[in-house]
């Protein structure tokens, strides 16, 4: 008998297959909530869906072109408001309470919130093209150049 010198390569043994996966946890519902949870899907549903009255008119339908309302020139001699006065006749007395606060800084402040601030500086900036107010530091202050228009 002839005998190789060469030795065969062991053989690899087969992987172990994997075990089936478990079986899903039953799924156990709570009959008693469910009823609670129908209803509160009705109300949502309720609040959600609007009433064909209700709804807008399709986007498609054009509006009627409505056309600019001619203003004529006041007649000679009419009052005419200065940047100043308008923006006065535009803010509230206690918008004006915080500017008067604010040229002076005497007596006690009135309430400055940040909502009272920007509206005075938006309708600043309607009738004089400038906000009237620096909120950019710690406490705000009214700008130099106009203070003389409030006092």
């Amino acid at each position: 008998p002839v005998h190789s010198s060469k030795k065969s390569a062991p053989r690899k043994a087969a992987a172990p297959e994997p075990p089936p996966p478990a079986p899903p946890p039953p799924v156990k519902v709570d009959f008693s909530r469910l009823e609670h949870i129908r209803s509160e899907a009705r109300a949502t549903m309720e609040r959600l869906i609007v009433a064909e009255s209700e709804e807008a008119p399709p986007a498609q339908t054009a509006p009627p072109p409505v056309q600019a309302p001619t203003i004529a020139p006041p007649p000679a001699g009419a009052l005419e408001l200065t940047p100043a006065q308008a923006l006065r006749s535009a803010l509230s007395a206690d918008d004006i309470a915080i500017i008067a606060y604010l040229c002076t800084e005497t007596g006690l402040p009135p309430p400055m919130d940040a909502l009272a601030l920007d509206r005075i500086n938006e309708a600043a900036l309607d009738h004089l093209g400038d906000t009237l107010i620096d909120t950019a530091g710690e406490t705000p202050r009214l700008f130099e150049e106009y203070k003389d228009i409030w006092v």
